[in-house]
């Protein structure tokens, strides 16, 4: 038994979907012998500007999200010896003390 002219469901769907019927063709032939351009700046401009806004939202909210958070310092010590210590862990020793005498010394730890 050969059933190779019987369609199945998919096949039927699929050439439904292929061939239109007979007002859609009407319709495509006459939006294309119109003298209208067929774009609507108006809509496409709000369109765009729509989605512009909406680009410049989702980036506001994940930049500061993506953004690593500073690491806290504390700096602690006395006399000429300074221990700064990370909230990770790193641990920096400065030794302030020095053979001349200078006054208005600061000392500025940048974590790398």
């Amino acid at each position: 038994m050969r059933d190779d002219d019987v369609l199945t469901h998919l096949e039927r769907r699929l050439r439904a979907a292929l061939r239109p019927d007979d007002e859609r063709v009407r319709h495509v032939v006459e939006g294309a012998l119109s003298s209208r351009s067929g774009i609507d700046w108006p809509r496409r401009l709000r369109l765009v500007a729509a989605g512009a806004a909406a680009l410049v939202i989702v980036a506001a909210l994940v930049w500061p999200a993506s953004a690593p958070a500073p690491r806290g310092l504390h700096v602690s010590g006395s006399g000429s010896v300074i221990v700064v210590t990370s909230d990770d862990g790193g641990r920096w020793v400065v030794n302030t003390d020095r053979s001349s005498e200078v006054r208005g010394a600061y000392v500025i730890v940048f974590p790398q």
